[in-house]
């Protein structure tokens, strides 16, 4: 049971967090019940993609451990840098300011929201200086308490009559743009494959909980078009709220609200995990525990700033948070294609599986890029941020050799005296 908890925190850190809950509800306004299809159609080709990582590693254990594999490649540390670091910086000032404003407008009103915002940041970098065993608890507590808010609105929603409007199931305005973003719910998918959990059955428990945690947002998504105007959907990043408002009304705002800081608290706390890990793979196991105690401060220090400096407010964040999880996407899916080249002499289907999954990804992404208004500086974006990522690497890089070098010469030392 334990574990089947760990697996939840890990896969569903970002299903279930404000962003997510703002995506599907965008997505669900504005092509109604067609992004109840795509987003159950994006879950089934990610329980695919899955399928063909894990095989891979059935065959080779050590498929990405080696040095010349994709993950740990220089280029790929480049881009896995980039979007993950990005994705944790950025995302995590939105998602923050956006927990802050709900506190304030749905809990406590006289409490400062980014008051509030600081002080959940504080916390969540605290918990990173608790034992593994003890942080992941934590963190599976945080997504499970936003996943069992959000499925007692959805059976209450579906249990309940709707007497004020009738239910908006399609709205005729279904397009690639309204469609395709509701892929990057499911980003951070290949990180289960990092959770340190080998008891038999996992992989199954992986399939099963994705399939489950698709249904609770399809739910959502059903609920939220049946007692919401699709247009007020559409047209609000805070259509959770409404829709919740429009369920239970003022009871559904609070359990609204709780399932908001929470899955805000799990989203961050993931973020910040998934990019500690990250830079310890990238300076290797002698510098590890100096990476768990040095790491998580200084990203909260960066996020501190950027909610100081007011980033919270600008128009660009959405683009930046935007840029770093559409790097992500790619990153996910050239670590599936990678498993699926691992596969090429053995097994056709998963090889053939890999492609089209890490092709329709990408596709997807460019669409994204394309489609976007502000593309020039989401294209500006990414350039300074895969730059600036390389650098940060090669950096890291030789500070694992400079410690190799200086360990090396303290042996030395030792042994002749």
């Amino acid at each position: 049971m334990r574990n089947i908890l760990v697996l939840l925190g890990i896969i569903c850190f970002w299903m279930f967090s404000p962003e997510s809950y703002s995506l599907v509800g965008i997505g669900a306004g504005q092509a109604g019940f067609w992004a109840i299809i795509v987003l159950i159609l994006f879950s089934l080709g990610i329980i695919l993609a899955l399928q063909v990582v894990a095989t891979a590693r059935e065959h080779n254990q050590a498929v990405f451990q080696d040095a010349g594999s994709f993950p740990h490649s220089t280029w790929a540390l480049v881009l896995g840098f980039s979007a993950l670091i990005g994705s944790t910086l950025f995302a995590s000032t939105g998602i923050l300011v956006r927990a802050g404003f709900t506190f304030n407008e749905v809990f406590y009103y006289r409490f400062p929201n980014f008051a509030f915002a600081f002080l959940l940041l504080a916390v969540l970098i605290a918990i990173h200086w608790f034992s593994p065993k003890v942080y992941l608890r934590l963190h599976a507590m945080f997504v499970l308490i936003s996943v069992s808010s959000l499925v007692f609105l959805v059976v209450y929603g579906l249990l309940t009559e709707n007497v004020s409007a009738e239910p908006s199931w399609s709205t005729g305005n279904a397009s690639f743009a309204s469609l395709v973003p509701l892929v990057i719910v499911f980003i951070g998918f290949e990180q289960m494959f990092f959770a340190n959990i080998r008891k038999p059955g996992s992989s199954s428990y992986m399939y099963g909980i994705v399939i489950i945690a698709t249904l609770v947002l399809a739910g959502w998504m059903f609920v939220s078009l049946k007692f919401v105007p699709a247009e007020r959907l559409g047209s609000s990043t805070i259509s959770y709220m409404t829709a919740a408002m429009h369920v239970m009304g003022q009871k559904g705002r609070l359990i609204m609200g709780m399932a908001i800081i929470a899955g805000a608290c799990g989203a961050v706390s993931g973020l910040l995990r998934i990019s500690c890990r990250y830079v310890e793979t990238i300076c290797g196991n002698k510098i590890s525990p100096y990476v768990r105690m040095v790491a998580p401060p200084l990203l909260g220090i960066i996020i501190a700033a950027l909610m100081s400096a007011g980033v919270a407010g600008s128009d660009k964040l959405e683009v930046y948070i935007r840029g770093s999880l559409l790097l992500w996407l790619i990153y996910s899916s050239l670590f599936v294609l990678a498993a699926a080249f691992h596969l090429r002499d053995t097994k056709r289907f998963y090889v053939i599986t890999g492609f089209v999954f890490s092709s329709v990804i990408i596709v997807c992404a460019l669409i994204m890029i394309i489609l976007l208004e502000e593309r020039e500086i989401l294209t500006m974006f990414i350039v300074w941020s895969l730059a600036g990522s390389t650098l940060c690497v090669l950096l890291l890089k030789q500070m694992y050799r400079l410690l190799a070098f200086l360990e090396s010469a303290y042996n030395y030392k030792e042994m002749n005296k």
